[in-house]
């Protein structure tokens, strides 16, 4: 008892040092971009496909990184998958020690099963203070699941992790699983059995149903329709919340989930944002081999032309932290850097991308009354707002 009140008042203490602190107080690592997968939605093929380990950042770089974010109160490590890396307990733990990191979400399709369930066994023994999440990949039932993951096989070796993991987050406190599933065309027929499979079958703290993003290959195949998305935060939302164990700091993320699925479908429907999007300042992202960029989704939406005239610059990536002495900061304050922000904080852009949302609003008091809302709701079949 008294344990589990000295963690939650450990993680409050992390989160209002970020919220106090200039940014990045949320880094998503790309710890890798090998992957054992071909998924069709994928918007990181072309660098899985050109994949080179050597040229990935070591855990003796990820320790110089981390001592320059002292604030970083949520890191994501994802990839290609995750798991790949065999040192990925290390890097976490560099920045669990150094940045003060209290919630950490480790991404993974779940096919590595052994080496998946060895590392966050690991990784939440060392990190006994940090809430370990860990969303695994399921975008259907059986074959279903096969066919959007693009392998066979994948199905009953993603049923086998959530087994092991389930056995882990029984014993461990601080231990999450989560389920995603990314809506498309693949899929889309099946999406309410789904659902209903993870809501009977699986448990699990929640079930976040994402619209594919970024640069996806083959759009016209992969990109289902706005108006299925929006009815699946219309219809779905309140039958995939889940009872917590910590119900007071697994409310707050359910809240800020929910909030952020109106955003998306505010920016589906009105080409914006109802808020300054904090990528690139309190957000951001770093590759496998060192480049810093605000977030995945601004270079495709350049790209596309749907982003305002920049005129600046036809890339996001802001600079690579082996030129600036490990410090994303430096990488952030620097011209090309300084140039991207700008850009974003000049509303440039909108997007549908989900964690820059969520960081938005968990980061940037001026957001937080959104949380304090009734949730919106469609009404006949209009688009939910949140201005």
């Amino acid at each position: 008892m008294l344990h589990g009140i000295y963690k939650t008042l450990n993680r409050g203490y992390h989160y209002l040092r970020a919220v106090r602190t200039e940014g990045p107080n949320y880094l998503i690592a790309f710890v890798t971009a090998r992957c054992n997968l071909r998924c069709p939605h994928c918007f990181y093929l072309e660098e899985i496909e050109s994949a080179v380990k050597h040229r990935e950042l070591t855990v003796a770089e990820y320790e110089r990184i981390s001592r320059n974010l002292p604030a970083l109160i949520q890191l994501t490590c994802t990839g290609g998958e995750t798991f790949l890396r065999e040192d990925i307990d290390e890097i976490v733990w560099a920045f669990y020690r150094n940045s003060g990191t209290r919630f950490i979400t480790l991404t993974t399709a779940g096919t590595l099963v052994d080496q998946t369930v060895k590392k966050v066994d690991e990784i939440s023994r060392r990190c006994r203070n940090a809430v370990i999440k860990i969303p695994m990949s399921l975008d259907g039932v059986g074959p279903v699941h096969d066919k959007a993951r693009g392998k066979a096989g994948t199905w009953e070796r993603t049923m086998a992790t959530y087994k092991g993991l389930r056995k882990l987050a029984d014993r461990r406190d601080n231990v999450r699983l989560d389920i995603t599933t990314v809506l498309s065309k693949l899929n889309e027929d099946h999406i309410y059995e789904t659902i209903e499979f993870v809501k009977d079958k699986m448990k699990i703290e929640n079930h976040t149903i994402n619209f594919p993003r970024g640069a996806i290959r083959d759009p016209g195949k992969i990109l289902p329709d706005q108006v299925k998305y929006q009815d699946l935060v219309d219809k779905t939302f309140d039958r995939r919340k889940k009872g917590y164990e910590f119900p007071l700091i697994s409310r707050v993320f359910v809240r800020i989930r929910e909030v952020a699925e109106t955003v998306v479908v505010h920016a589906q429907h009105h080409g914006d944002l109802p808020f300054v999007c904090t990528a690139g300042e309190r957000f951001i992202e770093l590759s496998e081999y060192g480049d810093v960029f605000p977030c995945e989704v601004l270079d495709t939406l350049i790209k596309n032309g749907d982003a305002h005239p920049h005129g600046a610059f036809d890339t996001c990536t802001m600079g690579n932290v082996r030129d600036h002495d490990y410090d994303i900061r430096r990488v952030m304050d620097h011209e090309r850097g300084m140039k991207v922000r700008q850009f974003i904080q000049g509303k440039g852009c909108a997007c549908t991308f989900e964690c820059a949302i969520q960081a938005t609003i968990a980061l940037e008091p001026s957001n937080f009354k959104m949380m304090l809302r009734p949730p919106p709701r469609s009404v006949n079949g209009s688009p939910l707002k949140v201005l």
